[in-house]
């Protein structure tokens, strides 16, 4: 069975920003972030991107654009040879309390809906509390990276913290 990573994107991939990505041009690939790709593709490992993207909900970002942010991210990964497999974006606004949002684990039960996956074997990483609340709610494997907001709270004891993607994959992924 293949392994499958769950990834948060805003501060685990790119770099985040208290304005929120708000176009292609604004979208910054963490340093290391291409090296773990690379990494990533070695290892055969399917790619998952669970982000929370409520910009297109408050009316600040065109669905279009955002699909444009990730067309720029698969090509930064496939030119480092790895492929992502999904990306599962919740655009609602926060107010609008929707399952998807995370903490909420919808996105992380889309995910194994569509692939099967096994949950309590596969990691979900992120650099935001939400991020490892819904890791834990979707039984999946949570682990923070000191990258985005990583590096402004501690996370419960237990949950393992990495300086950034690459460091993860460097000593999770075999």
């Amino acid at each position: 069975m293949k392994k499958h990573l769950l990834l948060d994107r805003d501060g685990v991939i790119n770099r985040d920003r208290k304005e929120s990505v708000q176009g292609v041009d604004k979208f910054n690939i963490l340093p290391n972030a291409r090296k773990a790709f690379g990494e990533l593709a070695m290892a055969d490992v399917e790619v998952i991107v669970v982000t929370n993207q409520a910009v297109v909900g408050r009316g600040q970002l065109e669905e279009g654009e955002l699909r444009r942010i990730h067309e720029e991210m698969q090509r930064i990964a496939e030119a480092e040879g790895c492929e992502i497999l999904d990306i599962l974006s919740c655009t609602h606004a926060s107010e609008e309390n929707c399952s998807c949002r995370k903490p909420k684990p919808g996105l992380i039960d889309e995910a194994h809906q569509k692939y099967g996956f096994e949950r309590s074997e596969t990691w979900m990483v992120g650099d935001d509390r939400r991020d490892i609340e819904a890791a834990i709610a979707g039984g999946c494997r949570p682990a923070v990276v000191r990258t985005g907001k990583g590096d402004q709270w501690e996370p419960d004891e237990g949950v393992p913290v990495y300086e950034d993607l690459l460091d993860f994959v460097r000593e999770e992924i075999k």
